[in-house]
C-alpha cells in the first residue's frame, strides 16, 4: 500500500466540488487539528484514492454498511487535538469511534451523477511516520542520530536560555515567529544534515520535546551557557547551534581522553551525546591541571588520572555546570524519564558491594536457536539472546559484522525490554573477556579459534555436543518452533557450514560463550550477569558521569 502526501485544501476541494459547505467544513476540521490548508507534510493518503494528481470523490469501494471510505493518515497528536477542540456533534461522527487509539470516521453525504444518497466517509487514521525526507529518501542512521541530538540540544537551549515552554510537541512546530523562534532552526538542521527541508517528523519531534521535559523535571533552574554535540556531523557537515562555540566541549573532551589515556572511542568511557556547559574555561583549566598524563596509556598512573577526571566531572555534574546527556528514542506508549549515572558514591557501592542489588540484575533465561529453515538454508536466527533482571534486560550476542563472509568475532549489546527505544549500549569485547577471566572463565575471542568448515566442525563435534547438552540441561531454548535434540542441533550446524560457514562459525562462538556462562554456580552467574549489564550501561567508577534520557 503506497501513500503520498496531500494538503488539506486538496482534500477540501475534492469534497467541495458540488458543495462549498463540505469544503469549508473540512478546512475547519483540519484547522482544529493544527494543519494549515497548504501544508503537505502532515497528512498522507493511499494512492488508490487518487485519480492522477487529484483525490477521487466519491470513491466507489463500498464497505459492509454501504458507505465508501477514504482514509487519510495524520499524527496521533493531530487526532488528539481534533478530539480536544471539536465536539462529537461538530464532527458528525460515529461516537464509538472518537476515542484515543482508534480511527475517527467523519461522514459526508455526496450526491454523484446517477447515484442517490451516496455516503462518503472521510476517515482519519493515526500514524507517527509521516515523512522520511522531502525527497522520499531514507536518512542514514548517522544523519538521523546527528539531527535528533542537535535538535534536542536546540530545544533544551530554547527552554533554558529563552524560557520557552510548549504544552505539547506540536507547539514547537508552531513556534515560528520572532528572532527566538524554535522551529526554523530545527528545519535548518534537517536541511543541512539530512537534505530534508521539511524538518523533523512528529515521532522524532515528540522524542525531543519529551527529552527536554524529562530533563527539566530532574534538573531544576539550570543556567547553562553552552549546548553542544560537537562541530562535525554526518555527511561531513560542519554545524554548531546558534551562539555556541565553534570549538565545543564535546570535541575537546574527546581529544583530551584520546591524547592522555589512549581512549579512541569516547563512548566507551562516557556515552553522552550532547553536553550542557556552564563555566567551561574554569573546568577545562582544572581538568588540564589535574588530569594530564604523558606516560604509558596502560599504566596505573594513567588509570589514576582518569579516575581524577571522572571525579572532577562528577563535581561539575552535581553543581549543574557540566552535564553530558545520553539520548534514547522514545519508546512507544512510554513517557520519557531522566536518570543520573555515575554521579554519587551510593551509585557505585550498590553496584560493587550490594549483593541484593546486584542479584536483581541476575540471569533469567536464554535462547540460542539451532533449528534451520532448510528452504532458505539458514538458521532461524543468527544471534543468541540472554535475558537478565527478570527478563527486563536482554543481551544480543552475535557476529560483529554479520554480512562479512570471512567471519568475525562476537559483539555484546544490551536492550531494555521495557523501554524498547533504549539500547543499553555495547560491552567492549576486551572488557567482556577480562570480566570472564575474573570468574576464571577462559574465552578465545578470535574467530580463527572456531570451526569454519564441516570438516573442522566434525573434528570438534564431541566438544560441541557437550556444550549443547549443557545448554539443554540449563533449559536454553534451542529451537524457534518446537524442540530439537542435541544430535539434530549438531547436524544443523554441520549443514549450515555447507551453506553459510561464517554464520555457523559465529554460532559456534556463541555456543562456547553461553556454555561457559552457564557453567558458573547460580550465585556467580547472577553476579557475572549484573557486572555485564553495568558494563554495557557504562555504570561504574571507570566511566564518566552522565544523565540518561529514555
Amino acid at each position: 500500500m503506497a501513500y503520498r502526501n496531500i494538503t488539506p485544501i486538496e482534500v477540501a476541494n475534492a469534497f467541495g466540488v458540488r458543495n462549498k459547505e463540505y469544503r469549508d467544513r473540512i478546512l475547519r476540521i483540519f484547522a482544529s487539528a493544527g494543519i494549515s490548508p497548504t501544508d503537505d507534510t502532515q497528512m498522507k493518503v493511499d494512492e488508490k484514492f487518487m485519480n492522477g494528481d487529484k483525490l477521487s470523490v466519491p470513491f466507489y469501494n463500498k464497505n459492509k454498511n454501504g458507505f465508501s471510505v477514504i482514509t487519510v493518515k495524520i499524527s496521533t497528536a493531530r487526532v488528539q487535538r481534533l478530539i480536544e477542540t471539536r465536539t462529537k456533534q461538530q464532527l458528525n461522527t460515529n461516537v464509538d469511534n472518537i476515542v484515543p487509539g482508534k480511527q475517527i470516521d467523519i461522514k459526508f453525504r455526496i450526491r454523484a451523477s446517477g447515484v442517490k444518497n451516496t455516503n462518503q466517509i472521510l476517515r482519519f487514521a493515526r500514524t507517527d511516520k509521516l515523512n522520511v525526507n522531502s525527497a522520499g529518501v531514507k536518512h542514514s542512521a548517522a544523519a538521523m542520530t546527528a539531527m535528533v541530538e542537535l535538535g534536542t540540544a536546540w530545544v533544551m537551549y530554547q527552554a533554558i536560555r529563552k524560557n520557552k515552554t510548549w504544552k505539547d510537541y506540536l507547539q514547537i512546530k508552531e513556534d515560528v515567529s520572532g528572532k527566538d523562534a524554535t522551529w526554523p532552526e530545527l528545519v535548518r538542521i534537517w536541511t543541512l544534515i539530512g537534505k530534508d527541508a521539511e524538518g523533523p517528523d512528529d515521532e522524532w519531534l515528540e522524542t525531543m520535546w519529551q527529552s527536554n521535559e524529562a530533563f527539566l523535571k530532574k534538573v531544576s533552574n539550570p543556567s547553562f551557557r553552552e549546548f553542544t554535540r560537537g562541530a562535525q556531523h554526518a555527511n561531513s557537515t560542519n554545524y554548531v547551534l546558534p551562539g555556541m562555540n565553534s570549538e565545543s566541549f564535546m570535541d575537546w573532551i574527546t581529544d583530551f581522553i584520546r591524547e592522555n589515556y589512549g581512549i579512541s572511542k569516547k563512548d566507551t568511557w562516557n556515552p553522552a551525546d550532547i553536553w550542557l556547559i556552564k563555566n567551561e574555561r574554569k573546568w577545562k583549566r582544572e581538568i588540564i591541571s589535574n588530569c594530564k598524563w604523558d606516560g604509558p596509556k596502560s599504566s596505573p598512573s594513567a588509570t589514576t588520572n582518569l579516575m581524577q577526571l571522572n571525579e572532577i566531572l562528577r563535581k561539575a555534574y552535581n553543581q549543574h555546570e557540566i552535564i553530558g546527556i545520553s539520548l534514547k528514542k522514545k519508546s512507544k506508549g512510554k513517557t520519557m524519564v531522566y536518570e543520573a549515572v555515575n554521579t554519587n558514591e551510593k551509585f557505585f557501592t550498590d553496584r560493587e558491594t550490594n549483593l541484593d542489588f546486584k542479584k536483581s540484575y541476575g540471569y533469567s533465561e536464554s535462547q540460542c536457536y539451532l533449528d534451520v529453515d532448510k528452504r532458505k538454508g539458514q538458521f532461524t536466527t543468527q544471534d543468541t539472546r540472554v535475558y537478565f533482571a527478570n527478563n527486563k534486560i536482554s543481551f544480543q550476542v552475535k557476529a560483529n559484522t554479520s554480512n562479512d563472509r570471512t567471519g568475525s568475532g562476537l559483539k555484546y549489546e544490551g536492550q531494555d525490554e521495557e523501554y524498547k527505544g533504549a539500547r543499553l549500549g555495547k560491552a567492549k569485547v576486551d572488557d567482556v573477556i577480562d570480566l570472564m577471566k575474573s570468574y576464571k572463565l577462559k574465552m578465545d575471542s578470535s574467530k580463527t579459534a572456531y570451526p569454519f568448515s564441516p570438516e573442522e566442525f566434525n573434528a570438534k563435534r564431541n566438544d560441541y555436543k557437550q556444550m549443547i547438552t549443557l545448554l539443554k540441561t540449563k533449559k536454553v531454548n534451542l529451537a524457534k518452533t518446537g524442540t530439537i535434540t542435541v544430535d539434530e542441533a549438531l547436524d544443523n550446524i554441520e549443514y549450515i557450514f555447507s551453506t553459510e560457514p561464517w554464520v555457523a562459525n559465529s554460532k559456534c562462538q556463541q555456543i562456547s560463550w553461553l556454555s561457559k556462562i552457564l557453567s558458573l554456580s547460580d550465585d556467580d552467574r547472577d553476579m557475572f550477569s549484573a557486572d555485564l549489564v553495568f558494563m554495557a550501561k557504562k555504570e561504574g567508577r571507570k566511566y564518566g558521569p552522565f544523565g540518561k534520557i529514555y
